[in-house]
């Protein structure tokens, strides 16, 4: 019985010291966890940003790479090339100087084709009216390279191919046109030169201003279908941000963040999914669990030890004046000492010791009423000789 109490009233107190210390913990945990959760979240989109950037750049040197060989080509062949005006030797030799040339024409200021080279996919003739006129007004009014639209077959991002034109100057820097050089260009060298840019546990997709994928570095099966319709959905969702957590039609959320390239309307984007600095966290904690339990092992041995150094002092005092009502209960002449409860300097010695003399103070009582008792029966008896 005596063991029984001891260590209900000790592993209670425990168990009460227990929760008090470690729910506090586990709350102060979960706060770090959730203010760590979003740091490095923000640390994946600095990282995204990064990767973002340096698709953009490798993109814009490969735009910038087509434009400058069409540039010093024209203004060569103004200064030097010995005709007034290209003719099929020139577009020949500039199509076997870059492989990725698919088809060349020349347009007069009437717009009428008057030179070709190539098989031509997606000619001048082809394009939508809007966008002739937007070719046009570019390079002959504005005397700028235009860069056009990029024609692809469906899911096949191999197979893009880039609508580029260049004006023709009398003049090197001259203001007079004469002509208009338009140029099919086959990606195949982008997506080349992006394959070794691109990151192996990221999304990525270069785009045009129309959401049409123009690269991509994933399985096409890993999208939906209608990849311009996700696009313009994240394209919503960030509002004109380079950077943000979105949501797209299948529920899955994303961290995604974006580059635009400064010649053309292309927009490069990288996607995570959004779960991902939450699985680097628990894969942190599982790595080191043996730590969590350490811990939460030291934390429990302290509190044992508070335990023992604060419900010892108060058990014992309380058991030893326990055992000695039990004794004055069952023995009529027994009192109850200060040397059996060992009295302590605290409230606990004051109560002990008001029972030490509560206990005296009855025994005497007791022995008064027995005496009394006895006197009555003497009485008794000398009354029952007298009668």
């Amino acid at each position: 019985m005596k063991i029984k109490r001891l260590r209900g009233l000790f592993f209670k107190a425990v168990f009460v010291l227990t929760l008090i210390s470690l729910v506090p913990i586990g709350l102060i945990g979960f706060h770090v966890l959730r203010v760590n959760s979003r740091m490095l979240q923000r640390e994946i989109l600095q990282r995204q940003q990064t990767v973002a950037s340096r698709l953009a750049s490798v993109t814009q040197a490969y735009l910038t790479h087509i434009s400058q060989l069409f540039i010093v080509f024209t203004d060569l062949h103004t200064d030097f090339g010995g005709h007034d005006f290209l003719d099929i030797y020139d577009l020949t030799y500039l199509m076997e100087r870059e492989p990725s040339i698919g088809y060349l024409e020349v347009l007069n200021l009437n717009k009428t084709p008057i030179l070709k080279a190539g098989k031509a996919d997606f000619s001048f003739a082809k394009l939508p009216g809007e966008e002739q006129t937007k070719l046009w007004n570019t390079c002959v009014k504005e005397g700028l390279p235009y860069f056009g639209r990029v024609f692809t077959s469906e899911n096949d991002f191999q197979a893009a191919k880039l609508m580029m034109a260049f004006p023709i100057r009398k003049q090197v820097r001259g203001h007079q046109i004469l002509g208009v050089l338009v140029a099919e260009i086959k990606l195949d060298g982008l997506d080349q030169a992006l394959s070794q840019a691109y990151p192996l546990e990221m999304e990525a997709l270069v785009v045009d201003a129309t959401a049409q994928v123009i690269s991509y570095n994933g399985a096409a099966a890993y999208w939906p279908s209608d990849f311009t319709k996700q696009l313009l959905e994240i394209q919503t969702q960030l509002q004109g941000r380079l950077q943000g957590e979105v949501t797209l039609a299948d529920e899955k959320k994303w961290l995604v963040t974006s580059a635009h390239l400064m010649a053309s309307d292309w927009e490069v984007y990288v996607l995570q999914p959004a779960n991902f600095a939450s699985q680097l966290l628990k894969e942190s904690i599982m790595q080191s669990g043996w730590d969590v339990l350490l811990i939460v092992g030291c934390v429990i041995l302290f509190l044992i030890g508070v335990s023992y150094i604060v419900i010892i002092p108060i058990t014992r005092p309380v058991e030893r004046l326990r055992t000695a009502a039990v004794k004055f209960r069952e023995d009529e002449d027994y009192v109850i000492k200060s040397e059996e409860v060992a009295i302590p300097n605290n409230e606990l010695g004051d109560l002990a010791e008001a029972i030490v003399q509560m206990s005296q103070v009855l025994h005497a009582r007791h022995e008064a009423l027995v005496a009394a008792q006895r006197k009555l029966a003497s009485a008794n008896q000398d009354l029952e000789q007298w009668v």
